[in-house]
C-alpha cells in the first residue's frame, strides 16, 4: 500500500508523523469506482538523523488502519452532553437548573476533549507497529 508520512514533530530520533493513503484517483473520490478506504492516522516512530520535521517519508504498512475518531469524537462528545444534561435535570431541589445544565454541557464537551485527546495517543502508539518508516520524499 502506497503510503506518504509528513513529519510533524520530531523530538531526539522519535518524530510524530501523519499518515496519508495515497489513493489511486487522487483527490477525486467521488468520481472513482475503485472503492479503497480512505484515512490517515498519526503515528510516533523512530526515524533517521537526515529527517526533518516538515520532511515527506515513505510508509510501509503492514496491515490495514482504520480511522474512527472523527465518529468516536461526535459520539463521544454527544453521549456526554446527554447524560450530563440528563442527570442535572434528574437531581430534586436545585434551583436554576438550566445554568447548571449549560456549565454541565460545557464541562462534558471539555471532559470528551480530553478523553480523545488520551484515546488518540494510545491509538498513535498500537497503530506505529502497524508502519514501517522507509525513506524521505525529497520535495524538488
Amino acid at each position: 500500500m502506497a503510503l506518504i508520512g509528513k513529519i510533524e514533530k520530531k523530538k531526539g530520533t522519535t518524530a510524530t508523523i501523519y499518515i496519508k493513503k495515497v489513493l489511486p484517483c487522487g483527490d477525486n473520490c467521488r468520481n472513482c469506482t475503485a472503492g479503497c478506504k480512505h484515512y490517515s492516522a498519526r503515528i510516533e516512530k523512530e526515524v533517521e538523523d537526515n529527517i526533518k520535521e516538515g520532511d515527506y517519508v515513505e510508509i510501509r504498512a503492514q496491515g490495514e488502519v482504520t480511522a474512527k475518531s472523527s465518529a468516536m469524537l461526535y459520539a463521544l462528545s454527544a453521549i456526554l452532553v446527554i447524560c450530563s444534561v440528563i442527570i442535572v435535570q434528574m437531581l430534586p431541589g436545585i434551583k436554576n437548573k438550566e445554568s447548571i445544565s449549560a456549565l454541565a454541557v460545557i464541562v462534558s464537551i471539555i471532559a470528551a476533549q480530553l478523553v480523545l485527546k488520551l484515546i488518540d495517543k494510545q491509538k498513535m502508539k498500537k497503530n506505529s507497529e502497524l508502519f514501517q518508516v522507509g525513506k524521505r520524499i525529497d520535495n524538488k
